[in-house]
């Protein structure tokens, strides 16, 4: 398999221009920035048409910032004098700038061979135990997706140690102070569940903290990739609190709704540095403990406070993440309570015993220490100069209940985030059905609402979801992809064969390969239609 492969990487990269010199091209700029290069694109009314190698496409010119006409000039009508003479000297336009056919040439040839090295680099690393790793100042790192991924997430988590540094304080015990903990960051999520070799690690995980076995475990979620950043600063919490005493036993009310809270930062570059703001509004958990206020059905603060992992859902997540919120909002609450988190982590209570208890023999740790729920919610209390849990939980709910939310976006987002869960798919399409029907017309909700459809056997909503979201966005590889995978229910080699009829082969072959185009920096699109080709053969 790996030698067809090999082959029909090389194919791919020569049916989509990628390597031959003499290759012609046009440049699309999306309104995003981002550049892709087509083999042709003309105007069309207040549309462009834009061929391919793997077909031709109309795009709005709503979704289109500028169109450079590159190589062939046949076609191209010069704007001024300046470019009249250009054309008549023979020149060729490339990446804005004027240039002799020769020159031209040369500069393809070039990309060209940087593409061939990198293509041959990937998939060298391609395979786990040869992946990329890289030592930071607080992390060990390995990878096997690429390097600019790779050196995203070590930017991003060591400005989360930071972050996490500046808010709660990160005083290692001694124990951890030697030591720099794995990051493990997969190309795909099977390889994650593969690694593991733990039951509790499968589909339904997009990545977790091993204190046994100090790693930080998540995969690279190429078609939504800020969902895997997400994951990674959450469990990454996680990771932290374990450093500040690896024999705490956390309570999950407080360990879950802090890393929710902390973990769903706002990232933006500034001047080459990753910044990270915390504090980012969840609008489907408002939306969950709104609805609960309504209905007169919250979740006691008594019951969150004392409840057991084993029993604490989505529903004890929303209230928990909107109680630190309310917390961190709060002026008067902000500090007192990120003082009574570090100490808490670090078995500083003074007012609170502190329990020993056998964590049995999954737990590499042993024997762990631990405080009473009813200790840690007296000290809590005490701290924040609150009478009691009546006054504290009269006014959260106070505070929740006036966080202004857009409904149909608010139901899109906490249908959003059940879509991909197939055992949570059915309450999933409640959701994206009211935000549908309410007029969210965002191609990611027919795009999630088509994976809904997909776990829950309805295969031709799936396919007309998937086809509404290439229209309202026809220069997204991910949804073309989809739509390949929904006609055929391939996925790459875990994948057993491609089903469906000739047609439907035929044209999963063209978004599989539109989808490689469109978005050449994603590797797994890249190599998911190199991988197509040879299994079709």
């Amino acid at each position: 398999m790996l030698c067809h492969l090999k082959t029909a990487l090389a194919l791919l990269l020569v049916t989509t221009g990628l390597t031959l010199a003499s290759a012609r091209a046009d440049t699309l700029i999306k309104k995003d920035g981002q550049a892709i290069d087509v083999k042709k694109a003309r105007e069309e009314g207040d549309a462009y048409r834009l061929w391919f190698s793997a077909g031709e496409i109309v795009v709005p010119k709503t979704h289109v910032a500028s169109v450079e006409i590159e190589g062939d000039m046949s076609e191209y009508v010069p704007k001024d004098d300046k470019e009249k003479a250009f054309l008549a000297q023979g020149y060729v336009k490339h990446r804005g700038s004027w240039m002799s056919k020769a020159g031209y040439t040369v500069e393809l040839e070039k990309a060209a061979d940087v593409r061939r090295k990198r293509t041959a680099e990937l998939a060298a690393r391609s395979k786990w135990d040869k992946g990329w790793e890289v030592e930071s100042k607080h992390f060990r790192f390995k990878s096997n997706t690429s390097p600019e991924i790779l050196q995203h997430y070590v930017d991003m988590i060591e400005a989360y140690y930071d972050l996490m540094d500046s808010r709660i304080g990160i005083k290692l015990s001694p124990i951890m102070a030697r030591t720099k903990m794995r990051v493990n960051v997969f190309k795909r999520q099977q390889e994650m569940i593969d690694d593991a070799n733990d039951d509790f690690v499968n589909e339904n995980l997009l990545g977790y903290f091993s204190s046994s076995e100090q790693t930080l475990n998540f995969f690279h979620d190429y078609k939504d990739p800020a969902r895997s950043e997400l994951t990674a600063l959450h469990e990454c919490t996680h990771l932290l609190t374990h450093l500040i005493d690896p024999n705490y036993w956390a309570q999950i009310w407080i360990n879950e709704a802090v890393a929710d809270y902390f973990g769903a930062c706002t990232l933006s570059v500034v001047k080459g540095k990753v910044q990270l703001t915390p504090g980012r509004i969840d609008e489907d958990s408002i939306l969950t403990v709104q609805e609960a206020i309504k209905a007169k059905k919250t979740l006691p603060l008594q019951k969150l406070f004392t409840t057991e992992q084993e029993s604490y859902d989505g529903f004890y997540y929303a209230h928990g993440w909107s109680l630190v919120y309310f917390f961190q909002n709060s002026p008067k609450y902000q500090k007192p309570f990120n003082k009574f988190f570090k100490d808490l982590y670090a078995l500083e209570l003074k007012d609170a015993q502190i329990e020993v208890v056998d964590t049995g023999s999954d737990d590499k740790s042993g024997m762990r220490r631990k405080y009473a729920a009813s200790e840690i919610v007296a000290s809590m209390l005490k701290r924040l100069a609150i009478k009691d849990v009546a006054t504290l939980e009269k006014e959260w709910l106070a505070y929740v209940a006036a966080v202004p939310i857009e409904g149909a976006r608010a139901r899109f987002l906490r249908g959003y985030g059940s879509a991909f869960d197939p055992e949570r798919a059915k309450e999933a399409l409640v959701d994206l059905n009211a935000a549908i029907e309410s007029g969210y017309r965002n191609p990611e909700a027919y795009w999630a609402r088509g994976y809904a459809h997909i776990f829950t056997d309805n295969g031709p909503n799936a396919l007309a979801d998937f086809q509404q979201a290439i229209q309202l966005s026809p220069l997204e590889g991910v949804y073309r992809a989809d739509l390949a995978w929904c006609l055929t229910g391939w996925w790459g080699a875990e994948s057993k064969e491609i089903d469906g009829s000739d047609e439907d082969k035929a044209e999963a072959q063209k978004q599989f390969g539109l989808a490689a185009e469109i978005d050449p920096e994603n590797e797994e699109l890249v190599s998911l239609f190199a991988e197509f080709l040879a299994t079709r053969k």
